[in-house]
């Protein structure tokens, strides 16, 4: 059982029962960034984000797991990676803009 399934706070799609949404990544992980080349092609860029990095979840899935991203100006969608919060270390922040 992922942490999700025993922590009902946690609804998919609705950030406002996220109990927190900042995280540190415990192991390297791989990001993904989708670019549209032109009308017919995307391009998919990967890079290795390592262990320790921060990131925001802005997708929790009814999957058990959640969306992250390193651009912390986000607030929902446009993830690079889904972990499970597992993977993550509760980052405390008192950011009103979070």
């Amino acid at each position: 059982m992922t942490l999700i399934e025993t922590a009902p706070i946690w609804v998919p799609h609705k950030p406002e029962t996220w109990s927190w949404r900042l995280g540190r990544l415990k192991a390297d992980t791989t990001f993904y960034n989708h670019r549209q080349a032109n009308d017919a092609t995307w391009l998919t860029e990967e890079r290795m984000v390592p262990a320790g990095t921060l990131v925001k979840i802005v997708m929790v899935s009814r999957l058990g797991d959640v969306g992250v991203t390193d651009d912390l100006t986000k607030d929902y969608g446009g993830y690079n990676a889904r972990v499970l919060l597992e993977d993550l270390i509760e980052e405390v922040s008192h950011d009103s803009a979070l």
